[in-house]
């Protein structure tokens, strides 16, 4: 069975392309009589078992982009390896979550450790919605309040639809902020109609 990615798929899965990807990949599977070792996650105990889970996990991950590869590289089950793309996929805000972080992490590897953790607890707060832990955070943790972390979490609350959180953020976040980058927030609000934003802070964004 041939494993070349090229005749396997068309592409590689990135972020952008699973919906196309993972009908490609499954016809193949099926082609290949290797699909039913992604449906079942029981091993019989079967040579031939192994062997098709290890041809169909070999086939999934040559057919991945480096970001989906190193998701599921250490798993050795084709069912798991699917079902964790399958899953990643149907997080909601998945692709502006992580677009947001492409845009907010250029200078990643200038940062402290520290702070990347910092940034990543913060974000997380704010997708569990609780603007009482985000509060004390933020009061627990100076340094959280710098420029960079403030402005992507603002852009994170406002993809996942925080309003409360949103508005919060938008008062801690140093006037600098306020300018050039207000209408990619402004058009962020409006995507996710979220009407009931503060006209002011949306105005303060574009002044």
């Amino acid at each position: 069975m041939a494993t070349c990615p090229s005749m396997i798929v068309p592409e590689v899965l990135r972020k952008e392309n699973y919906e196309r990807w993972s009908i490609l990949m499954r016809h193949y599977l099926v082609a290949q009589n290797l699909w039913d070792v992604v449906q079942v996650n029981e091993i019989p105990g079967q040579g031939e078992w192994i062997q098709k889970n290890a041809l169909a996990l070999h086939s999934i991950k040559v057919s991945c982009g480096t970001e989906m590869f190193n998701r599921i590289k250490e798993m050795d089950s084709a069912k798991d390896a699917w079902d964790a793309l399958a899953e990643m996929h149907r997080t909601p805000f998945y692709h502006d979550i992580v677009e947001l972080q492409e845009v907010f992490s250029q200078d990643v590897d200038d940062l402290q450790e520290e702070t990347l953790g910092q940034r990543e607890t913060l974000h997380n707060l704010i997708g569990e919605g609780n603007i009482d832990k985000v509060k004390q955070f933020l009061r627990n943790n100076p340094n959280s309040r710098s420029e960079n972390i403030l402005h992507s979490a603002i852009h994170v609350a406002i993809t996942a639809g925080k309003k409360n959180i949103a508005r919060y953020l938008y008062k801690k976040t140093p006037q600098c902020l306020h300018g050039d980058r207000g209408f990619l927030l402004l058009q962020e609000c409006i995507n996710k109609k979220m009407f009931g934003m503060s006209l002011n802070n949306l105005f303060s964004f574009c002044c």
